[in-house]
């Protein structure tokens, strides 16, 4: 990855950051890593408190094609699994999980798909 793409990446995962903060949502974790990836931005509603939403942050210049279909099976499955991960580091047995996809586009979210599902087999 050069400089670009990760200062790109990092400012646009800022913006998504600030997004949710002043959308009622509290930041648990920004760049978590485990063995199978790093989760972008992980964060809960404040007024749902054993809901977790894993965060996939997107930045672009321009948009070609639906970010979307960046979420790939695999790409979805690796969330999943970096999902269980922290739910058994933070030990939130009764935690539910939701994943949702941040677009940011100039500098600002341009789309926030909630509780993305896994690409079809």
């Amino acid at each position: 990855m050069t400089r670009y793409r990760y200062a790109l990446g990092q400012a646009g995962e800022w913006v998504a950051v600030q997004y949710f903060q002043t959308h009622g949502y509290r930041i648990l974790a920004r760049n978590f890593r485990t063995q199978f990836g790093e989760v972008d931005i992980i964060v809960q509603p404040m007024d749902a408190p054993d809901l977790v939403v894993i965060v996939e942050v997107k930045t672009y210049h321009t948009l070609r094609i639906d970010p979307i279909w960046s979420i790939t099976k695999r790409k979805y499955q690796r969330l999943v699994h970096m999902a269980t991960v922290y739910q058994g580091i933070h030990q939130c047995d009764d935690c539910q999980f939701r994943f949702d996809l941040v677009l940011v586009k100039d500098g600002a979210v341009y789309r926030h798909i909630v509780a993305i599902e896994p690409p079809p087999s």
